[in-house]
């Protein structure tokens, strides 16, 4: 599926954000149960912008960057969304699980903070952005000078809902999260592959059995590029039916076999090294 498939035309997607920057007052409450908690949060103002069409509702704190520059956040938004439901081959719309399905599903619940410690003040860390696994809310840190992991996270949002919770449970770890640093993209114009092969060059690069085993053990910088450049080159092997086959398979089934394993070494041998500057990431994402 190509991006174009699923991007609004341009004019079409100026009229949304338009209307959708005039907003709702007051802010509806959501139904789920984290996003209900989360909107209920003393301290805490929401503005809400409703995109049916894409099956999403932006809650903007109120008074912050990402409320002043609602239009750019909006459609910086769309556009993420649009490039993730594409690379996962999904729609932009859910085919319903029955036909007496009238309702549709419930709109994604994103809630947008105004800096870190915002997001500390609400969910006791100061993340950049995180996905309620068992429910359609993800939450994002937005501020002029910071670009939010939108892609990244959305990457997550949608192989939940569309695609289950891996039944590997941990031993996924590695394919989920290297999901969404694939679907993410480069950071500070360093691709997954340039980053991987930096590590291989300074000897850093995991092993496949040491990204399943120790993903969460690993430095996040070393941790994430790598998984991402193996499910990139898992994609180009195998396509988005074999990651979405991996999605499925118990813990045994997961990994790329002996071949796959180190024809990625070599592919990633062949590419460009590049590395992070990290203090700066933490500083302005990526």
């Amino acid at each position: 599926m190509r991006a174009s498939d699923i991007k609004v035309p341009a004019q079409l997607l100026v009229s949304i954000v338009a209307l959708a920057c005039a907003g709702a007052d007051p802010a509806p409450r959501p139904t789920s149960p984290v996003a209900a908690r989360v909107f209920d949060a003393p301290g805490f103002s929401w503005r809400a912008v409703e995109l049916p069409r894409h099956g999403l509702r932006l809650y903007i704190q109120r008074g912050t960057d990402a409320d002043e520059g609602r239009r750019a956040l909006t459609e910086s938004v769309l556009r993420a969304q649009a490039d993730v439901l594409a690379l996962l081959a999904e729609p932009l719309v859910a085919p319903r699980s029955s036909p007496h399905d009238t309702a549709g599903p419930v709109p994604a619940a994103l809630f947008i903070l105004g800096s870190r410690a915002d997001m500390q003040r609400l969910v006791g860390r100061p993340l950049a952005g995180f996905v309620q696994q068992d429910e359609a809310t993800a939450f994002f840190v937005w501020t002029s000078a910071y670009r939010a992991p939108l892609r990244h996270e959305l990457a997550h949002l949608y192989t939940f809902q569309r695609w289950g919770q891996p039944p590997a449970g941990a031993a996924a770890t590695w394919l989920v999260e290297g999901i969404g640093a694939w679907a993410g993209g480069p950071c500070l114009g360093e691709s997954p592959d340039a980053l991987a092969a930096g590590l291989l060059t300074s000897g850093r690069l995991p092993s496949v059995e040491e990204l399943s085993a120790h993903f969460r053990e690993l430095d996040e910088e070393v941790a994430m590029p790598s998984a991402g450049s193996l499910i990139g080159f898992i994609h180009a092997q195998e396509g988005i039916t074999g990651l979405r086959t991996r999605w499925g398979s118990g813990a045994g089934e997961l990994l790329p076999d002996s071949g796959l394993s180190a024809a990625w070494r070599t592919h990633v041998a062949s590419v460009r090294p590049g590395t992070l500057d990290i203090a700066r990431v933490l500083q302005e994402g990526c």
